[in-house]
């Protein structure tokens, strides 16, 4: 998640400043049959797209409305189980559209059962007509499971554990991710207007043991990665097109704006999933925002050339339990685009 930008329904994935890496991804809120369609743009050449986009980005949008319902039950080796149901109802001057996933995994493990317990839900109210479209979404995730994690080479060949074995049974984590969205589209004559907006909370817990003994030989090496993340922000886009020297040209002008209210965002030792020593622990607010521009000018059928520009203002505010690691501090950036395809 680092280089590479996710959004859902107009919601982004990646997580900044997060606890177990900046840019973290976790799409296993995305229920599979929901997904109607993934727009994908690889390098860094569009100004709609800013931050982790360097090396791409990639838009999934889900089922506004579902054409049959649906009802899935499938079971596998070790432990596999998964259930679905799925549909759409009409509701006034429009539809209800609601989806719920429960998977369950233990996994080929011999000291240790991988207990995956994750649970998906959405429900969604939309309507259409007279040039417009709009919805309102409730989207639900909860996962817990016990992680089997690697094991040196070593240990197995001197029979101190087994090949599918585990050195640290505690290690593993929950997390959930709940959000509120909405979407409306409005096109006009030759032009289209979208706005998203969206909430999301969100809670990680991940406990890992890379080292098994190698720092603490009394308590082990195991720590703790954790976070509670509130997430607001939103989209206001217009596409029109004109005439350029007797030419099509496609216009797209865009402001977004993004805040983070992160709490409690620590590292932590642990014995067993029990917190022993805080080796650090901040409170982060990080808000954004950017406008850009973006002109698609068709010279030819086999030729086009595209012209964006974009600005991203960034503004951090960090309250550590180390003052040495707290303070504000403000930045932004123009980014200059042009492609001839």
């Amino acid at each position: 998640g680092t280089d590479f930008a996710t959004w859902v329904d107009g919601m982004p994935v990646n997580l900044r400043s997060h606890a177990h890496g900046q840019g973290y991804t976790d799409i296993n809120f995305l229920i599979p049959e929901m997904i109607q369609e993934l727009e994908y743009r690889k390098g860094p050449y569009y100004a709609e797209v800013g931050d982790f986009s360097s090396a791409g980005a990639a838009q999934f949008n889900t089922y506004t409305r579902l054409d049959r319902n649906i009802v899935k039950a499938a079971t596998g080796q070790d432990g596999y189980r998964r259930g679905l149901v799925a549909g759409s109802a009409d509701l006034g001057r429009g539809a209800v559209t609601f989806a719920g996933e429960a998977t369950g995994y233990d996994g080929p493990w011999v000291d240790i059962s991988e207990d995956l317990r994750k649970y998906n839900g959405l429900l969604r109210y939309g309507t259409r007509g007279d040039g417009r479209r709009w919805d309102v979404t409730l989207m639900g995730y909860d996962a817990d499971w016990n992680s089997a994690d690697q094991i040196p080479e070593r240990a197995v060949k001197e029979g101190l554990v087994r090949r599918l074995g585990s050195l640290d049974t505690y290690v593993g984590g929950n997390t959930h991710r709940y959000s509120l969205s909405t979407r409306l589209v409005q096109d006009w004559d030759r032009s289209q207007t979208r706005i998203n907006l969206y909430a999301i909370d969100y809670e990680l817990k991940l406990f890992s043991n890379f080292t098994y003994l190698l720092d603490d030989p009394v308590n082990g090496d195991e720590f703790e990665q954790s976070e509670n993340r509130r997430i607001y922000g939103g989209l206001l886009e217009h596409h029109y097109d004109a005439k350029l020297f007797d030419r099509s040209v496609a216009h797209r002008f865009g402001l977004e704006f993004r805040y983070d209210d992160v709490d409690d965002i620590g590292l932590y030792q642990t014995l067993a999933r029990q917190r022993l020593d805080t080796i650090r622990q901040d409170d982060i607010e990080e808000a954004s925002s950017a406008v850009y521009y973006a002109g698609d000018v068709l010279w030819s059928p086999r030729l086009r050339t595209v012209f964006g520009l974009r600005y991203d203002y960034y503004d951090f505010d960090v309250d550590s339990d180390d003052p040495r690691n707290s303070g504000k501090e403000n930045d932004s950036l123009w980014s200059p685009k042009f492609s001839g395809i």
